[in-house]
């Protein structure tokens, strides 16, 4: 719209001598700053989109942008359910295929792309194999939260890994499920508002000297 029927718009009102309203003016310079800087912008993004693809698989990059993935309201909880979901579900297939744990702990650390995680699990595999229980190790991740820690220590003591994961695993679906149809409930009307105002901006701010024109006339 501004880039293609502002400028349209912007034709017409040369025709006719006067002071445009303020509203009008306003996006008519913002339209022409679009048509300028449009190519610095498709540049940017193709940079700012190399950057990512380039740098994506490195450790320093997959740290930081998983850290502010996750301070990120909403979007950081459900990452962090989907995560701790598929560690519970491969938690419990692994176990109950009597894969011993440290193994289990490494096939994860493979499996999973998420650093967070995967940092994590590798020094729970260290942990473990001085000795130190499964519980206590994961007592110094944020991202394993005090229920998942409880129930394990419960899992090592009565032998029942593979039943407590499935019950955690299940638990972390449900609750994901049940963020993602809020999140999609919230997004959706405040998309829609956004656009809309967006474009209703535009439209009245073209219509109005049309309007004032018509008035003037008559």
């Amino acid at each position: 719209m501004l880039n293609f029927i502002v400028p349209m718009f912007k034709d017409v009102f040369l025709r006719f001598k006067g002071t445009l309203p303020p509203i009008t003016q306003f996006v008519i310079n913002l339209s022409e700053k679009f048509s300028h800087y449009i190519i610095i912008l498709l540049v940017l993004s193709v940079i700012i989109i190399a950057f990512i693809v380039f740098n994506r698989k490195k450790e320093w990059y997959r740290k930081y942008s998983s850290a502010i993935l996750l301070k990120i309201p909403i979007v950081g909880s459900v990452l962090k359910l989907t995560y701790k979901a598929r560690f519970c579900q491969t938690m419990r297939l692994l176990i109950s295929s009597r894969v011993h744990l440290l193994d289990a702990i490494g096939l994860i650390e493979q499996m999973i792309d998420f650093f967070p995680m995967e940092f994590a699990l590798h020094k729970i595999k260290t942990s473990l194999s001085k000795g130190i229980s499964l519980s206590e190790s994961m007592n110094e991740f944020p991202i394993f939260d005090k229920k998942m820690i409880a129930l394990t220590k419960v899992a090592e003591e009565v032998n029942k890994m593979d039943i407590i994961y499935d019950q955690l695993f299940k638990q972390y679906s449900e609750e994901l499920e049940a963020k993602v149809k809020s999140m999609n409930s919230l997004l959706e009307p405040v998309l829609i508002i956004f656009v809309g105002s967006i474009v209703a901006l535009i439209l009245i701010s073209m219509y109005m000297p049309i309007f004032q024109i018509g008035t003037s006339i008559s």
